[in-house]
């Protein structure tokens, strides 16, 4: 659904429409899709793919301006007059150059949010818990437009979708009458306590005469892999155990000579 912003300085009015856009880390966006100046002319953002302002068309095709960004959202070789205050991310920059993200504000001259992130992170994901980084590096897939987290709004779409997923699932039950099922219709003349003739007994085929002889030969060569199965556990041989040498007393000579 499309959103109007109006933006009024003195006698001066412009009116920002932003619209749903393509999917952001799987996720779907709304960003700027037009805008009516005071004059009221109509004038339309191009934008890339992270949403980020490329540059402005007016209503008859004819580009007004044009912009480039560095990977962190510093703006350079910028042509023409500016025409909208929307640029890195489609989101709207300051006069002071930092870009209004919500929760808090972000500096793509640094690369990095001035303030700490309010959300503490997940220790699953170690760059999350920086408190200062843009989108946890992954500059050219991911914008962060809460200014907490990038994954967050993935997280509640993917919640908000299963419960979607979930409620028609059983909707679509219910309307089958999958949890209450009348009872069956027979035909008139159909009484079900009587064996129909349709259902036959399986034909019983006579056994096999060599059965007993296959049984022996499986057994016989299962008896052949026993021993690789179980080894035998053969005792650990003890050292003979070894006589300690006697010693013969030394006989002291008193005699000196």
């Amino acid at each position: 659904m499309a959103v109007a912003l109006t933006e009024s300085t003195g006698a001066n009015t412009t009116r920002f429409v932003h619209a749903p856009r393509a999917p952001q880390a799987g996720f779907p966006s709304v960003s700027i899709h037009a805008h009516k100046d005071a004059a009221n002319n109509w004038e339309y953002p191009l934008q890339d793919g992270l949403g980020s302002v490329r540059g402005v068309a007016s209503n008859a095709a004819a580009v007004l301006e044009s912009r480039n960004y560095e990977p962190f959202g510093a703006s350079f070789g910028a042509t023409g007059t500016s025409q909208t205050p929307y640029g890195f991310t489609g989101e709207p920059t300051d006069s002071n150059g930092l870009v209004y993200l919500r929760a808090r504000y972000y500096s793509p001259a640094l690369g990095v949010f001035p303030s700490r992130d309010p959300f503490e992170g997940v220790t699953d994901r170690p760059l999350s818990l920086n408190g200062y980084s843009w989108v946890e590096g992954n500059v050219p897939n991911w914008t962060d437009p809460s200014g907490e987290c990038p994954m967050c709004l993935v997280a509640v779409g993917l919640v908000a979708l299963a419960g979607i997923a979930a409620g028609a699932f059983l909707a679509s039950q219910v309307s089958s009458n999958a949890f209450c099922q009348a009872a069956p219709q027979y035909p008139p003349g159909y009484d079900p306590d009587e064996p129909d003739i349709r259902i036959r007994p399986r034909p019983q085929y006579p056994a096999d005469p060599l059965w007993f002889i296959r049984f022996l030969k499986n057994a016989a060569d299962l008896l052949r892999f026993l021993p690789y199965l179980f080894p035998e556990q053969q005792p650990i041989p003890l050292p003979d155990p070894q006589p300690r040498p006697t010693e013969t007393p030394q006989k002291c000579d008193s005699t000196v000579t």
